[in-house]
């Protein structure tokens, strides 16, 4: 028999005789040979723990694999007081090398020490095939060099906590079930840290079109979960519907390369939560599926590449909001992708910093979206040079009936605002959009050939519309939709330089103002627009066109540069 057929014998005969070393007590220290009545089991031996306990560290060990017993319901692995010693586990046939819950409603608490595994199994530990399992990772607790970390494996109500300053680190994919498990949540607080090296994901390998609601809670100062991949993704909702993520109180969530919500088509309903001083920092954030939320709220969003509320047509009915007065969204770009029915909101007093791209086309790709602005938010997109172009969808191309609302006290301050596409509605209800650079353009609606059918919208007893020149072609309107108390003595709900409607006989002036006609309290004469420069004769007789729209007791008329709104006054008497 030559060396080599020595060498595989001799393996062959140590993997047969090898067995699991069972712990002989409830409790003692798993590196001493006193309390195993034997020589410490090594690196080829799989260890199982029979008893319920605390179980203490005094040295460095190295097993296969560790597990508790069939019987165990609870156990401790208490290693902080006793020197934070290693267990290294070298499993190379089992998916699960470490197994610290055997029973239904089992816990295991892992105080301290550092747990490493020297292992190409593909997935190194799973909290179990039980349901409701709990498991702690907390004062100080390492877990480092996991090939792959499940919480749910077919399991329901399981938890994982990384707290008091434990950390996890997972080397491959981190997944919160797989094979039907539902409702399992990973909970990092109190500066516990996890980080990952893969994907991480609510659900994999599920069957399509379920609900699994399992969900990351960040929380805490220090408290993080962190991905050391940007080439790889966090999944909120990757084949399964209703999961989340929630990022609050301090809490971070970074260093991802693509926060995905919805990964697949049947995978709706899934949120992300990011409040309170949480942090959300990603290269890229995409929906690609239907109806999932995230809320950002006083607190920090920020994506470095890209914003998607929907990557195709079919994508529909995703919100994303951004609100609270110490939250700044600090993204230049179209959030909408090619999605369509989809919202953007910003809302709360949050601020959103353009940055002043010289052209940045917001809507660009898809239908019927919504861009709000509310709440006393601030939307800006200014620059030094007075040149920043802020378009409503692109040039030639026909998307529809896309919306910007500016409302309750919000601002939307840009330089030139473009609108092209089809059946654009722009709405201006009590609060301010500004579009008065001098060196800008101010508001051109219809600006492209296939353009048509653009409004511009102005409600509410505040609004106020302050612009450079108004200009509009290709069958827009300007709208006013006065209110039944009107305005206050003499506020001016649309200023600009100059009006310019390309073609009086396509271009639309309308005029809704029945309520206030019908008010006998109302304020008898009111100011629509004023302009800095005299509105021609031509554009008087386009305005005064809408007066047989008009209630019978109002007047349109034209004066240098404004236009005006009155009541006629007195008493009326018919002769028979």
């Amino acid at each position: 028999m030559n060396y080599k057929s020595i060498l595989t014998a001799a393996s062959a005969l140590a993997t047969l005789c090898a067995a699991a070393a069972d712990f002989p007590s409830a409790g003692g220290d798993l590196a001493s040979s006193t309390d195993w009545g034997q020589a410490v089991p090594g690196s080829s031996d799989d260890v199982v723990l029979t008893s319920s306990g605390t179980y203490r560290l005094g040295g460095d060990v190295a097993f296969k694999s560790l597990s508790a017993g069939s019987g165990v319901s609870s156990l401790v692995l208490d290693f902080a007081n006793s020197g934070n010693h290693t267990v290294t586990l070298h499993g190379t046939t089992d998916r699960e090398v470490l197994k610290p819950v055997a029973k239904d409603d089992g816990t295991a608490v892992f105080k301290g020490g550092v747990w490493k595994f020297n292992t190409p199994v593909a997935v190194t530990m799973a909290i179990a095939k039980m349901q409701r399992a709990n498991v702690v990772f907390t004062d100080g607790c390492i877990v480092t060099n996991t090939a792959g970390f499940w919480v749910g494996w077919g399991s329901t109500l399981s938890r994982l906590d990384v707290t008091n300053r434990a950390s996890v680190y997972a080397a491959s994919e981190f997944n919160l079930n797989a094979w039907g498990g539902s409702s399992n949540v990973l909970s990092i607080t109190a500066g516990g840290v996890v980080s990952v090296n893969a994907d991480i994901r609510t659900d994999a390998l599920d069957d399509a079109d379920r609900v699994s609601g399992n969900g990351f809670l960040v929380r805490g100062a220090g408290s993080k979960l962190r991905q050391t991949n940007t080439g790889a993704g966090i999944k909120i909702g990757f084949k399964c519907s209703e999961n989340w993520l929630r990022v609050e109180d301090g809490g971070e969530c970074s260093d991802a390369g693509r926060l995905v919500i919805g990964s697949f088509a049947q995978s709706t309903r899934n949120e992300v939560l990011v409040r309170n001083g949480g942090t959300l920092s990603v290269n890229k954030l995409a929906f690609t599926s239907s109806n999932n939320r995230l809320v950002v709220s006083d607190a920090v969003f920020q994506a470095t590449e890209s914003v998607d509320l929907g990557n195709s047509a079919s994508v529909t009915g995703n919100v994303m909001r951004v609100a609270g007065p110490t939250t700044i969204f600090n993204y230049t770009g179209n959030v909408f992708g090619s999605g369509c029915n989809n919202t953007f909101e910003l809302a709360d007093g949050a601020t959103w910093r353009l940055g002043g791209a010289n052209i940045l086309s917001m809507m660009n790709g898809g239908s019927n979206n919504v861009l709000r602005v509310t709440g006393g938010a601030v939307l800006d997109n200014t620059s030094s040079d007075g040149n920043a172009n802020f378009w409503l969808n692109y040039e030639t191309r026909t998307w529809e009936n896309n919306t910007l609302e500016v409302l309750d006290g919000a601002t939307v301050k840009v330089e030139s605002l473009f609108v092209h596409g089809v059946g654009t509605k722009i709405i201006v209800s009590n609060a301010t959009l500004q579009a008065s650079a001098t060196a800008g353009y101010g508001i051109w609606l219809g600006r492209s050939s296939g353009a048509s059918g653009h409004k511009l919208i102005v409600q509410g007893t505040t609004p106020r519309v302050i612009l450079n020149e108004y200009k509009s072609s290709a069958g827009s309107a300007l709208r006013f939709e006065v209110p039944a108390e009107g305005y206050a003595d003499g506020y001016v709900p649309v200023t600009a330089r100059v009006l310019n409607p390309a073609n009086l006989a396509t271009e639309k002036f309308e005029i809704d103002c029945a309520a206030w006609a019908a008010n006998p309290n109302a304020e008898p004469k009111i100011v629509l627009m004023r302009c800095d420069t005299a509105i021609s004769s031509t554009q008087a007789d386009w305005i005064a066109a809408q007066n047989p729209n008009l209630p019978e007791n109002v007047r349109l008329s034209v004066v240098g540069g404004e236009v005006r709104l009155a009541k006629i006054l007195g008493t009326k008497i018919i002769f028979r």
